[in-house]
């Protein structure tokens, strides 16, 4: 039985608020991984061992997310998923693909690359921190093939509402993909209530886990609409009969895994989603948001320019601000006092989490 302390990051004496970069991972997380490289370090494990495991955190996915295990596969990072769904969409020249020029890379590039293939780019006002629904339908032309958005944008934390846009790309015959990479671990998600047709997010920020692993979520009905653009051993019905020729995809979204994963990451974030079903979304997303408003208003109260919404529906446990001219130097002085953060454009973004214990936030409250 894994008790409490090991289940959330320990940290040491800094105040770490940078979970929309990279998070620390818990004691439990990280004996996973050693456990599995010890194995390793003996010999070749299971080959069933890591297809089980493999299964599992499949399994454990799709509840986070509610969608089947068949419409999800493992990748590198959520540029990575991206990119398949981006390189194996059939687009033709002239077709237009909806974007924000606000997107973080990971949702922008893979669709930016396409302009080689003559598929045009129309972007959504820059000014707008997370994009408006009137925005996107002006956007929308008899030739949208697609509309790319984060669900939580990754500056000021942002709520996109995403589910508005359901009808409008039925009706339209558009495709939806979003970047859940801001969200997956500390939202509430659920495709199916979101109706995306594709979403992509990474393992290393709010799911606590390791970095190395991207997944891609194709809604089932749509999952021949995409042309798997690199194949492999994984990518067939059967994977280890070798002596195979003919190339008969898998009828799942294994058809879009190429070969060999990193079992001991996969080990690792086995256990990381366990651990977030157990707390329970509900209960990491009151908690996070609570920690958010705190900072919030501490910031509000203090005179300090504040760049994400104060509406807590239209956000996410994300905090941006500004302190203007000073802000750089208010960076540097916290980092010396230990405070873990992000710096970007003239802004400190703060990304609390469930689990951030109130007196380091009550220590930050006196140092800004």
């Amino acid at each position: 039985m894994i008790n409490n302390n090991q289940r959330v990051p320990q940290g040491g004496n800094e105040i770490f608020l940078n979970h929309a970069a990279i998070s620390p991972i818990a004691p439990a997380v990280a004996q996973e991984a050693q456990t599995s490289l010890a194995a390793l370090s003996r010999g070749i494990p299971d080959i069933q061992e890591w297809v089980n495991t493999l299964k599992e955190c499949r399994e454990e996915t799709g509840r986070l997310i509610n969608a089947p295990p068949e419409s999800i596969a493992f990748t590198q990072n959520t540029s990575h998923a991206i990119s398949l769904i981006a390189e194996g969409l059939c687009l033709d020249s002239g077709d237009e693909i909806i974007v924000s020029p606000v997107e973080y890379p990971a949702n922008y590039y893979p669709w930016k690359n396409l302009e080689r293939r003559g598929i045009v780019l129309r972007h959504l006002p820059e000014k707008d921190p997370s994009p408006s629904f009137e925005a996107i339908l002006e956007a929308i032309t008899d030739k949208t093939r697609l509309i790319a958005l984060s669900h939580v944008q990754y500056f000021a934390g942002h709520r996109c509402a995403v589910e508005k846009l359901r009808s409008v790309c039925s009706t339209h015959t558009i495709y939806l993909c979003a970047d859940l990479i801001q969200s997956v671990g500390v939202l509430p998600v659920d495709v199916n209530s979101l109706g995306v047709d594709f979403a992509a997010f990474g393992s290393q920020k709010w799911l606590l886990a390791p970095p190395g692993i991207g997944t891609l979520y194709i809604k089932p009905a749509l999952l021949t609409h995409i042309t798997p653009v690199i194949t492999g051993a994984f990518s067939v019905q059967t994977p280890l009969e070798t002596l195979q020729k003919d190339l008969s995809f898998a009828e799942t979204a294994r058809r879009f895994e190429s070969g060999t994963m990193n079992f001991t990451l996969f080990s690792a974030y086995r256990r990381a989603l366990r651990i977030a079903q157990e707390k329970g979304i509900a209960h990491i997303y009151a908690s996070a948001m609570e920690r958010r408003a705190f900072l919030y208003h501490t910031l509000k109260r203090k005179g300090y320019t504040l760049l994400s919404p104060e509406n807590p529906a239209q956000g996410s446990p994300i905090v941006t601000f500004s302190h203007g001219t000073k802000t750089k130097s208010l960076y540097n002085f916290l980092r010396k006092k230990g405070v873990v953060a992000t710096f970007r454009h003239n802004t400190i973004r703060f990304a609390p989490h469930y689990y951030t214990p109130w007196q380091k936030l009550k220590s930050l409250a006196k140092l800004v």
